[in-house]
C-alpha cells in the first residue's frame, strides 16, 4: 500500500512537461524566432523538439519550418504565430 500511495504522490507532482507529447522538430530556422512553452521562452536552434502544446513566434524577416512525425512540414514566416494545440497521427 505504501509503494502506491508513493507512485501516486509522484505521478501527482510531476511537471506538466514531464506529459508533453513531442510532435516534431525544427528542420530549419532563419532569424529571431521565439518557442513558449508551459507559459515560459525556451531558446531554440535547428534540431530543436516541437511539443504538444508549443507557441513558434517569428519576427519580421524570419522563417522556421517544423517537421512533424508523420513527415508533414510546415514554414512560418514573418511576424506569424502558431500553436501546436491538436497532433493526430495514426
Amino acid at each position: 500500500m505504501k509503494q502506491i500511495l508513493l507512485a501516486f504522490i509522484a505521478l501527482i507532482t510531476t511537471t506538466p512537461a514531464a506529459w508533453a507529447q513531442v510532435v516534431g522538430t525544427i528542420t530549419q530556422m532563419q532569424g529571431d524566432t521565439t518557442l513558449l512553452r508551459d507559459e515560459q521562452t525556451v531558446a531554440i536552434n535547428t534540431g530543436a523538439a516541437i511539443f504538444l502544446g508549443d507557441t513558434i513566434e517569428t519576427v519580421e524577416e524570419a522563417k522556421v519550418q517544423i517537421t512533424f512525425l508523420d513527415k508533414s512540414e510546415i514554414t512560418i514566416a514573418n511576424e506569424a504565430k502558431l500553436t501546436i494545440d491538436e497532433y493526430v497521427y495514426d
